[in-house]
């Protein structure tokens, strides 16, 4: 899977280079852009959950919940366009015991992903393509201390659809296909991270 990985990353960035040459001696047909983005997600197995003393509950899920990522998105001289990008993903849950002690549990992953875009117009464009969830874990601290589970992942499949506000603002809905299982155990369950997002991105250049 990291071979798959970094084959993907160095054809990626090979064509971003090769874009970005011919963008230069061919003129503006090829646009080769990094972006950051920023994003919403939910849905998911529950992994754990925290009751606090006012009575509410709280859940990790294996599809939540803060997704940051930045990348390079490559337009070519076509309705098409490919995009790498690397990102953190993590929900973290804070709490506090009556006496005081802090805690916290983290479900936090790094997700590579190859997608592709087909223009529909000048806003809009639809794609998917392919991710990577790595270094997947389950981890907890201090008063709220439940043990450290590490994960690995499926190959999830990405859908979305992405609409420019301006040339460099995008808002983008997608979802996201990927299962988990824990590291080392052959025979361990599945967990579903499945989960739809909502994200802001930005485009330089």
């Amino acid at each position: 899977m990291k071979k798959m990985i970094l084959a993907a990353a160095v054809l990626a960035l090979s064509a971003s280079a090769h874009a970005q040459s011919q963008s230069d001696t061919n003129g503006p047909g090829v646009r080769v852009r990094p972006f950051v983005g920023l994003g919403l997600t939910w849905g998911g197995d529950k992994l754990d959950s925290v009751e606090f003393e006012d009575g509410h509950s709280t859940s990790i899920r294996a599809g939540g919940l803060v997704d940051v990522k930045a990348g390079v998105d490559v337009h070519f001289d076509s309705p098409f366009s490919a995009q790498i990008s690397v990102g953190y993903h993590f929900q973290t849950i804070n709490g506090e015991t009556r006496n005081g002690d802090d805690g916290r549990k983290t479900f936090d992953r790094y997700p590579v992903e190859v997608l592709g875009h087909w223009d529909l117009n000048d806003q809009w464009r639809i794609g998917g393509g392919l991710r990577w969830s790595q270094n997947a874990k389950f981890s907890s601290s201090g008063a709220l201390d439940v043990g450290n589970v590490e994960f690995e992942s499926s190959t999830g499949v990405v859908i979305e659809g992405e609409y420019f506000m301006t040339r460099a603002i995008a808002l983008k809905l997608r979802a996201v296909h990927e299962k988990f299982t824990l590291k080392g155990y052959s025979t361990a369950p599945e967990y579903d991270g499945s989960h739809v997002g909502f994200y802001v991105s930005y485009y330089f250049n």
